[in-house]
């Protein structure tokens, strides 16, 4: 056991949590979470024995391991599953964790992974890792703390990384891509991406 939940992970790379039948309304909350894009936990079943299951989708297709520009379209839909995930918890929640790019699955089921948040709920330790420095706003590489503000930032690297296949000023090397990224804002798309979307879609990025 672990926490509330008895947690085992699938050859799929989903994950089956187990919860006593005491917590089967907790276990309830987490798949009503999808619903607004959080968690990833996608079904619910009742045991014989009255222990309820849920099925939480693979969280290995992240935004990171995405080669390339994804086809707008999918970019787009995945973009507004964040976005409206973010605006959930931060309804939820007033606790503020650091958010990265292994929270962001672009598939088969999009969802805001946001193990913080998941473990707030479940009454549970958990202890934040800091995201890559590429993925991490200005104010907090240099300290700050976590703020809504700085998620929204960092949902805004997302969004750019999957509509262009890459992240502003990448290839330029780390320290100048930090540099360039507090002075100035993020490069207009290459002319290829810029025309395959629809008017008004690389303002709302940037």
């Amino acid at each position: 056991m672990t926490g509330r939940a008895q947690r085992v992970t699938l050859a799929s790379g989903e994950e089956e949590w187990t919860f006593e039948p005491g917590d089967a309304r907790v276990a309830e909350g987490l798949v009503s979470l999808q619903k607004k894009g959080l968690g990833g936990f996608v079904s619910l079943r009742r045991r014989e024995d009255g222990r309820v299951v849920v099925s939480r989708a693979s969280g290995a297709s992240t935004v990171e391991r995405t080669n390339g520009p994804m086809p707008w379209r999918e970019a787009v839909a995945a973009i507004e599953v964040f976005a409206r995930a973010l605006a959930e918890r931060e309804r939820r929640t007033a606790s503020v964790t650091a958010l990265g790019p292994a929270d962001f699955v672009v598939g088969p089921t999009a969802h805001l992974r946001d193990d913080a948040l998941i473990a707030e709920m479940l009454s549970e330790d958990f202890a934040p890792k800091a995201p890559p420095a590429r993925y991490s706003p200005p104010e907090q590489l240099e300290g700050a703390p976590w703020d809504d503000a700085a998620r929204r930032y960092v949902l805004g690297l997302v969004a750019y990384k999957l509509i262009a296949g890459s992240l502003p000023f990448a290839g330029e090397g780390l320290r100048r891509d930090l540099d360039e990224r507090a002075t100035r804002g993020a490069p207009p798309f290459v002319e290829a991406v810029a025309t395959s979307l629809k008017p008004g879609g690389q303002s709302l990025v940037l």
